[in-house]
């Protein structure tokens, strides 16, 4: 991540508390601590995180050129992501990068987590249409040289009633052998751009040789773990912090005490929240400077 954004982001988004707190206790399902983050100026500046963000988000960063970023951020927009300047305002709002953007840069800022693969590769121009798959592609290394594989969700809408449903009632897909095989064969033809810290070529390659192997179960032997970060975006309604993550937690928490999970890859799962002003106002704001053109930091 180039210098002026990860200042940027340090400036605007912080990290408040984790969960539990000894007034909040953590959501049920969640295996580790929950993150809980914090705005500390505007919506217009969540905006210029995310529209700064965009070219991060869609290239390796070898092949980030920052003395050329103006001409990356319209390369991204027209092949590594989707927009179309033709849509309405309406469905322009509906797009999925605004979020993904913001999850790919949280996880690299404050988790310390390094592209595994850009998503930018999965888009596909002749479809037009969302990319699928996890929402981001990213791992960190541990020093045991164990690779933890980051590829996580995020739901970026008014309430996050709706966020929370969208994520959790899916979990069971998302956290199975066979997505997650899916994920890892779409990463096939972009094997040259993976992260050379992690070997997945002998994954790839016991595919090639046997293409009924079970992925998740390769991954697994190779000494992979899994982590399920998902972000929730969310308008606060003015309310006090403390009481619009007690409201999130209450609501998740009578919603979705257990899970049915059967995947052969050891995982963990954790929520991030970050409560913001007026979602519709970032989104707005951000299609704005992308029709204007406006310059990069």
């Amino acid at each position: 991540m180039r210098k002026s954004l990860s200042d940027l982001l340090a400036n605007v988004i912080t990290l408040k508390y984790t969960l539990p707190t000894a007034s909040i206790p953590q959501i049920t399902i969640s295996t580790q601590s929950d993150y809980c983050y914090n705005v500390l100026t505007n919506d217009c500046d969540i905006a210029k995180v995310i529209y700064n963000g965009i070219v991060e988000y869609s290239f390796e960063e070898s092949q980030i050129n920052i003395m050329d970023l103006d001409n990356f951020q319209k390369r991204a927009l027209m092949n590594k992501l989707h927009f179309n300047y033709k849509d309405s305002e309406d469905c322009q709002l509906n797009y999925g990068f605004y979020g993904e953007v913001l999850l790919f840069l949280l996880l690299q800022k404050y988790h310390g987590a390094s592209t595994l693969i850009s998503r930018g590769h999965f888009y596909n121009p002749l479809e037009n249409s969302e990319t699928k798959g996890y929402d981001t592609y990213q791992m960190i290394l541990q020093p045991n040289a164990k690779v933890e594989l980051w590829f996580g969700e995020v739901k970026f809408h008014k309430s996050f009633y709706t966020g929370i449903r969208q994520i959790l009632d899916k979990i069971s897909l998302s956290l199975s052998d066979g997505y997650f095989g899916n994920n890892i064969l779409a990463m096939e033809d972009y094997e040259s751009f993976i992260n050379t810290e992690v070997c997945i070529s002998p994954i790839l390659q016991a595919f090639r040789d046997n293409p009924d192997i079970n992925l998740a179960q390769m991954a697994h032997k190779h000494g992979m773990s899994f982590v399920y970060p998902m972000l929730v975006i969310f308008d606060d309604k003015k309310k006090k912090y403390d009481d619009i993550i007690k409201s999130v937690v209450s609501y998740t928490n009578k919603r979705y005490n257990t899970l049915s999970i059967h995947f052969s890859i050891n995982y963990s799962l954790f929520f991030m929240f970050l409560p913001v002003n007026e979602v519709q106002t970032i989104k707005k704001t951000v299609l704005s400077w992308i029709k204007s053109k406006n310059p990069l930091i």
